[in-house]
């Protein structure tokens, strides 16, 4: 388990979800690796489809998380799939006020290979993209586009100076109140060739108070794999890279005068 959690999670060895978004579907969908070989596509193992649901505790409440292969990618019509995750959480009165969100990070690469840095390389198809991806790590906030949204908060967008839920099937919760909720649907390339590592941090949006952090992910390479959603613990190698790409987000996508909101809390 431990050389597993390492494969997938660990280290500088080692993501596009990047927050699905209806209007770029025909984007997400389009498949990677347009050229390859239908016989390097043969002997790999067919993914099963079909979701679970995780528990998960954390020290503010209660986290429900739905994941698993939505729609399996298929070689043979050069399909792409969809990799699908639901988190759903409830905090306690008790632990707060105001409102909470999800702040993603993500990074991408190949599998068996080195994790995405710059543009050009899987997942990284845009200048404020690559400025966004943390430069050792791989590491990046998980925003469609921070100029659209102006917003570090999964899922919302800013409007009038308010953060507000960008689709239904997201919105922000609050203490004793309203669940905070996000989907995630990352693409699952027919080409048998995609790695993805993702942390998600619930956070207070006013003041950047941390109410847990679980990881996820999967690697799509001669066999599939998946990686049950996991609390980090303190001191795990992924929240250094989590913090470097949040940190970045703040230095150079939050820049004053840009409109953007910084992630609250880092700093002050």
């Amino acid at each position: 388990m431990l050389n597993k959690l390492q494969r997938l999670f660990g280290g500088r060895q080692e993501s596009p979800s990047e927050e699905f978004d209806i209007r770029s579907a025909g984007q997400h969908f389009a498949p990677y690796g347009n050229g390859a070989r239908a016989e390097d596509l043969a002997g790999h193992d067919a993914i099963p489809e079909g979701t679970t649901t995780t528990i998960l505790d954390l020290a503010a409440g209660t986290l429900e998380i739905e994941h698993g292969v939505q729609t399996a990618p298929d070689p043979e019509t050069r399909t792409s799939g969809r990799y699908f995750l639901r988190a759903e959480l409830e905090v306690a009165e008790a632990a707060g006020e105001g409102d909470i969100g999800f702040v993603q990070t993500v990074k991408a690469g190949e599998s068996g290979g080195e994790w995405s840095t710059d543009r050009g390389d899987r997942g990284i198809s845009t200048d404020e993209r690559a400025l966004r991806t943390d430069p050792e790590t791989g590491m990046r906030v998980d925003r469609g586009n921070s100029e659209r949204y102006k917003t570090p908060f999964y899922g919302t967008k800013k409007e009038d100076d308010e953060i507000v839920p960008k689709d239904h099937n997201n919105s922000l919760g609050s203490f004793g109140g309203a669940t905070v909720r996000m989907r995630d649907r990352p693409t699952i390339p027919f080409s048998y060739n995609k790695k993805m590592t993702f942390t998600t941090t619930a956070m207070a949006v006013d003041d950047g108070r941390e109410l847990g952090t679980f990881a996820w992910g999967f690697d799509h390479g001669r066999r599939w794999e998946e990686f049950t959603p996991t609390v980090l613990d303190a001191g795990h190698p992924l929240f250094d890279e989590r913090d470097r790409a949040m940190d970045r987000w703040n230095e150079h996508i939050a820049l004053e005068g840009s409109g953007i909101d910084p992630i609250p809390g880092r700093g002050d």
